[in-house]
Order: C-alpha cells, then sequence, then structure tokens
C-alpha cells in the first residue's frame, strides 16, 4: 500500500545500440515493449493429474489472484499496457473470470482451436497482432516485476528473440520437467527438455520480434510447432541472447508441490529489511499469518488499515480510564494494533493493491494511533497519580507525533514519491549517496539514526512497562525521543533544499 499504483514505463533507449559480441543494429526501439502474448491455452494436465484442479490452470488461485490475474499484474506494473492472451482449454471461462477483475490493463482474446496440440500454435494464434518487440510468457509462470521490467527496456535487434534464463541449475524446482538450454557467450545454442549438456534453464520468459513467427512457420513446415521448436530454428541462426536472472525470483508452477511453494515464495517477499528486531521475529510472522486468511477475502488494503486505527483508537481510550487493568488491556490492544500493522501493506503487495491513497492513508493512520495512545497513556498515568506533569508529558510525545507525521508527508513529498515510509525514500535524489564530504556524511548518520528511532518495536516496552506499572518513565522517554525525532526531520528537511 505504498507505491504507485500500475503506471505505463518507457525508455529512452537510443535507436542506435550495441548487441552481443560489439555487433549494432538499426532497429528503433525508442520505447520500452509494452505490449505481451501469454499463452493459457492448455489444459495443466500434470496439475490435473494431482487431483488440484477443479477450474482452469490459469485461475488457479496463489497469493490471493488466480495465475493468468497475477501473471497479467505482474507485468502490468512492469509497464505492460496491453495484452494478447490466447485461450483454449475452457477457454470462455477463463475470459468470464479475468473480465470480471475488471484489470486496468487492455486484453485481447485470442481463441485457439488447436490447444490440445504443441504450444507453438498458441503462440502462432498471435501472428499479425504484434508489430514490434513484445514480451511472451505462459500464465503458470511467475516473476519479479523487477526482472520483467529489466527484460522489457532491454535492447533488441530485428529477427532477435531475448530469453530470460537462470543460470543456478541447481536450484530449480522440477529440473526433470525443466527446459535446459545450452548457453555460449551470450547466446543459446541448443534447448530441449531432453538436452544432456546444458548450462541454463529456461523461464519461459522472453522478450521477441515477429520474426519468432516465421521460425514457428518453417518448425511447423518439419512437423514440429512447439516454442522450443521455434526457439532453436532462430538459435541456429544465433538470434536467440539471453538475459540471466542473476538470482531473482522465478516459478513455473506446474505441479502440487510447486504451487505450494509458489505461495510460500510470494508471502517470504513480504518482509521488509527495515524491520526492527522484535517486528522481524515476532510482529511480522504473525501478521504474515493473518494476510494470508485475509488475502483470500475481498477485504482491502484501506479497509484494513482503517479497521486498525480503530483499534488503536480503542487502545489509547482504554491507557486513558487511568485503572491499571484497563491501561493492560490497552497495552495489549496498543501491541496487537503494532502486530498486524504490516497487514494492510502485505496484502497490497501480495496482491497488487498499492495506491498512493492507501500509502497517505497508512502514514496518517500510524501518526494518529501513536499520538493517540500517547494521549491516552499521559491522561492515564495522570489519573492514577494525580500528576499534571504526565499529561503534558503525553501530550508532547502525542502533538510531536503529529508535527513528525506531518513534516514526514513533506519530505516524501519534495522526494517526488510518497513512500509511506521514512526509510523507504531519500529526499536527496542520490546525493548523500555519492557525496563523501562531512555534512553528507553526517546527514547519512543522521538517516540511520532517525531510522532506529522510528521502529515499532518499542510497543513491547510499553506492555512491559504497563504490566510492572510503570508507564511514567515510558512518558519522559517518549517525550524527549519525540522532540529529538522532529528536530533531525527538520534538519533533513532543509538539507533536502540545499541538495535539491
Amino acid at each position: 500500500m505504498t507505491k504507485p499504483c500500475i503506471t505505463r514505463s518507457r525508455s529512452t533507449i537510443s535507436s542506435r545500440v550495441v548487441i552481443a559480441d560489439d555487433q549494432e543494429t538499426g532497429f528503433d526501439q525508442g520505447q520500452a515493449a509494452d505490449k505481451a502474448v501469454i499463452i493459457a491455452a492448455g489444459r495443466g494436465s500434470r496439475l490435473r493429474g494431482d487431483g488440484m484442479l477443479n477450474c482452469p490452470k490459469p485461475l488457479v488461485q496463489v497469493g490471493g489472484l488466480a495465475l493468468l490475474e497475477r501473471t497479467i499484474l505482474t507485468l502490468g506494473k512492469a509497464g505492460v499496457s496491453e495484452f494478447l492472451v490466447v485461450i483454449g482449454y475452457r477457454g470462455e471461462e477463463i475470459r468470464r473470470r479475468i473480465t470480471e477483475k475488471k484489470l486496468p490493463v487492455t486484453i485481447e482474446w485470442i481463441e485457439n482451436p488447436e490447444w490440445e496440440k504443441q504450444n507453438g500454435l498458441s503462440v502462432l494464434a498471435a501472428d499479425g497482432r504484434v508489430q514490434g518487440p513484445f514480451l511472451l510468457t505462459m500464465s503458470d509462470h511467475l516473476f519479479s516485476v523487477e526482472t520483467v521490467r529489466r527484460l522489457a527496456h532491454t535492447p533488441i535487434a530485428e529477427g532477435e528473440v531475448i530469453l530470460v534464463v537462470d543460470r543456478g541449475v541447481r536450484a530449480v524446482p522440477d529440473p526433470e520437467d525443466a527446459t535446459k538450454v545450452r548457453v555460449r557467450g551470450h547466446h543459446v545454442v541448443a534447448i530441449g527438455k531432453d538436452l544432456g549438456d546444458y548450462n541454463a534453464i529456461d523461464t519461459g520468459l522472453f522478450l521477441c520480434t515477429p520474426a519468432l513467427f516465421a521460425a514457428l512457420r518453417r518448425s511447423q513446415i518439419q512437423g514440429d510447432c512447439s516454442l522450443s521448436d521455434g526457439i532453436r530454428n532462430l538459435a541456429e541462426r544465433e538470434r536467440v541472447r539471453i538475459l540471466d536472472i542473476e538470482g531473482d525470483f522465478w516459478l513455473d508452477v506446474d505441479t502440487k508441490e510447486t504451487l505450494a511453494l509458489a505461495d510460500q515464495l510470494l508471502f517470504q517477499q513480504l518482509t521488509k529489511p527495515e524491520d526492527g528486531a522484535l517486528a522481524k521475529r515476532l510482529n511480522r510472522p504473525i501478521s504474515l499469518w493473518v494476510t494470508r486468511l485475509l488475502a483470500r477475502t475481498p477485504v482491502t488494503p484501506n479497509q484494513i488499515t482503517l479497521g486498525l486505527l480503530v483499534l488503536g483508537m480503542v487502545a489509547a481510550v482504554l491507557f486513558a480510564q487511568g485503572n491499571r487493568v484497563l491501561m493492560i488491556l490497552g497495552a495489549l490492544l496498543f501491541q496487537a494494533q503494532s502486530t498486524l500493522d504490516g497487514c494492510d501493506g502485505e496484502v497490497a503487495r501480495l496482491k497488487f493493491q498499492e495506491s498512493r491513497l492507501g500509502g497517505i492513508l497508512d502514514v496518517v493512520a500510524d501518526g494518529l494511533v501513536t499520538a493517540a495512545g500517547f494521549f491516552g497513556i499521559g491522561l492515564g498515568v495522570s489519573h492514577q497519580s494525580s500528576e499534571s506533569l504526565y499529561a503534558l508529558l503525553g501530550a508532547i510525545a502525542g502533538g510531536g507525533t503529529l508535527a513528525c507525521t506531518g513534516l514526514l508527508f513533506l519530505l516524501t513529498h519534495r522526494s517526488g514519491d510518497f513512500c509511506g515510509s521514512f526509510r523507504s525514500f531519500s529526499p536527496f535524489k542520490g546525493t548523500l549517496a555519492t557525496d563523501d564530504r562531512v555534512p553528507t556524511r553526517f546527514l547519512r548518520g543522521l538517516t540511520r539514526a532517525l531510522d532506529s528511532l522510528s521502529r515499532r518495536d518499542y510497543t513491547y516496552l510499553v506492555l512491559l512497562l504497563a504490566l510492572v506499572g510503570y508507564l511514567s518513565y515510558f512518558l519522559w522517554m517518549a517525550s524527549v525521543g519525540i522532540v529529538v525525532y522532529f528536530l533531525g526531520l527538520s534538519v533533513l528537511y532543509g538539507a533536502s533544499f540545499v541538495y535539491d
């Protein structure tokens, strides 16, 4: 819920590019490939053999989305805006279910009446409908957005195909069924499932030119028309280059085991490196478990955010009562809110429901919950001790939190990309990373220090101090800490103008 919605990406690649081995081409690729052909015509016999299918394979759910839907949204987020989806087995059902999703892309559906034959015929069904470079993949292959974006922006010559390969052959989950590739230099020299001598695996993601259709026609005349046959035909002419996936995520979902693995890997990618020590070991496993349940429902990330906002406000009201039992209950709810706070972003990233509005709502809700919690603790401790000083400390901590939230918004707004997290942006647009003078070293250190102060592990301290009856100590720490944090943010905000 912290990044902009799907947008169309364009590159500024020169029309005169160097291909492999210093060979030049005059092919003009002035923008990234923004069209894709997706093959979704087969029966999915291996998964059906595992007894896993009661629907067409492209509609099998993984991480709360149908395989085909996930493929379209992944490519869409990488910049693809127009799709040709080739269907066959139970094609009308696939078309209806995906159309009902109202995905933010243009989809043209192509029927392949010969879907039971080799998959090259499904590719040929798109012949004549694309003129320039286009991406090609299968509905049951998963990739990261970064891999697709790299491929879409790779210069390609007329008559070429670029195949994404994985050189980590030992890490492939199902090597028996994988399509093997022998690579020499930058080019594919052999490809096939029964290839004995190989040094890479075909991931099923291609950047193609219409030359692929001609190669498939030549293979068809010879009696073979699989996609690998067409690639082999071009490889004999040294027209198939590779792009190494370099250890990035990909998976061919073809069996019960790989379906389970896909779900596991997708959820593993939802963790964040900036999580605090306790959040990483306690909060994140719990939030991911809850996210697994929420992903199967129509609940939206913004609805989750609003629900957590209510939970946080209830905790603040309990804090303010001044009754020790109620304050402990408030601390438990405050901790529960903090633990589940990642669910909205996890669901958003998992189901491609990220939005600018969601990012803003997330930051505002977090600020309100934290501020209300501080206000409530201050009032509660003040009632318990009959000391108005603690109400003042709570007001300083709560008011400072709201001020920091506003300043955080201004900082991220200046960066040009509202990410919803101070740790996820740089208002200096690369300057801090390249300049090694004393002022910039100081600002880098300040950024790291503020990063540490902004982590949510403090909620465990709130719970501990509530249990032992010493929340007054927390008020002193919170009021001083928030002032320091605000001053640090103010320094960064001022520096962002200098370094702009």
